[in-house]
């Protein structure tokens, strides 16, 4: 029986792994609890790059931490909107009573 299961998890993993590179898309795990009820931490969530024209507010998505840019967070888009060639976003987690005190800063080519 433990055989089995351990069968189930490999070929999961190797179906994601096929999944991710064909659609470009990549696999985060949530860590903290700062989106509950939506997802909670230790969730596995499917991320995509997309245009950041085509964010709108309440969309959730996922950012480099402004203090640690190799770190990333998932956050759902509280405000947005553009100036010239840029776009601003605030983010806040679903279970934080505040947003973020940052605002992300993004040109259309990021």
């Amino acid at each position: 029986m433990k055989k089995l299961s351990i069968a189930k998890d490999v070929l999961f993993l190797l179906v994601a792994a096929i999944f991710s590179v064909s659609q470009k898309v990549s696999l985060m795990t949530v860590t903290s609890r700062s989106m509950e009820p939506t997802l909670k931490a230790g969730d596995t969530v499917i991320t995509k790059k997309v245009d950041v024209s085509t964010v709108n507010q309440g969309d959730i998505i996922v950012l480099p931490v402004p203090l640690n840019p190799t770190l990333r967070y998932v956050h759902r888009v509280f405000e947005f909107s553009k100036e010239s060639d840029e776009f601003l976003i605030k983010t806040k987690g679903d279970a934080n009573p505040e947003p973020d005190e940052w605002t992300m800063e993004i040109t259309s080519k990021e």
